[in-house]
């Protein structure tokens, strides 16, 4: 056939690893916060919440995969979520690591969030 340009590469993970040096592992994942949503959430008022945070500088993340609550909650986990926001119908919950959950209002969310 005609030629064809075309660009390759290759590195092997011992590669990898030995390059990152000192600095491998300096780096932790995490995001700032994580809505787990219930089936009778508001998503799009989580969504806008979502984008207001993010225009702040915080990083947030939810799920799009359509995962049950609790599989939701272990994501966030995964993802080393500081503050998980479990959003319901009438409320969210606030959900911080060593700290017990508290109930506010979609009103009061933006601000305890900001």
């Amino acid at each position: 056939g005609p030629p064809t340009p075309a660009v390759g590469f290759a590195s092997g993970i011992e590669r990898i690893v030995s390059g990152a040096g000192e600095g491998a592992g300096a780096f932790e994942p995490g995001i700032d916060v994580f809505f787990a949503c219930e089936p009778d959430a508001p998503r799009e008022r989580v969504l806008t919440l979502m984008t207001r945070l993010r225009a702040r500088g915080r990083s947030c993340e939810t799920d799009f995969a359509g995962r049950s609550s609790k599989g939701q909650l272990t994501q966030a986990q995964r993802l080393g979520a500081e503050l998980t926001v479990i959003a319901a119908a009438g409320q969210a919950t606030l959900r911080r690591p060593g700290k017990p959950d508290e109930s506010v209002s979609y009103e009061r969310l933006e601000e305890e969030l900001a």
